[in-house]
């Protein structure tokens, strides 16, 4: 230590000791908050992201029965008003395309539901059964903008603010 030190006195050296271990602790604490911030908010999104697929599939299962994609076409576009979701379909038993929404800046949905393979490109990808009465109608599959990179990176610059400061 007293190469690292050299011709300090006992008092700067022991400021210096208690600013390290300072500094030391307040970032195992700042990443332990980070961490368990952001596993719990990419649990909370995934677990909405199913919640609205199911809903979906719920809203749409007469209208698979009936064969008639207008009422799931308008319960699909409710996701609208959802901004992080992309796009979101409905298939049907067979697995063609029943209905479909997309947003203005989103690729549309497949036409077969054997074409919806995740493009790991930041999307959360959700496929959830239709069944209605032990009998399989169809599959709704959603697709949402997964924020995860951009919220690490923005609580990387407000530690790194912190630690700095």
């Amino acid at each position: 230590m007293t190469a690292l030190l050299p011709r300090r006195s006992l008092g700067t050296k022991l400021r210096l000791a208690i600013l390290g271990s300072t500094l030391v602790a307040l970032v195992l604490a700042l990443g332990t908050s980070i961490v368990y911030d952001l596993n719990t908010w990419h649990r909370g999104w995934i677990a909405d992201v199913r919640a609205q697929s199911e809903l979906l599939g719920h809203a749409s299962t007469d209208d698979l029965a009936a064969g008639n994609p207008r009422g799931a076409n308008e319960a699909l576009a409710m996701l609208r008003l959802q901004p992080r979701m992309r796009s979101a379909a409905v298939y049907d038993a067979q697995g063609r395309l029943f209905a479909a929404w997309n947003a203005a800046d989103a690729t549309p949905p497949p036409a077969a539901i054997a074409n919806v393979d995740p493009d790991g490109s930041h999307e959360l990808l959700v496929r959830t059964p239709v069944v209605d009465q032990g009998r399989m109608l169809g599959t709704v599959v959603v697709r949402a903008r997964d924020e995860l990179e951009d919220r690490i990176a923005s609580y990387g610059a407000l530690a790194l603010g912190l630690v700095l400061l």
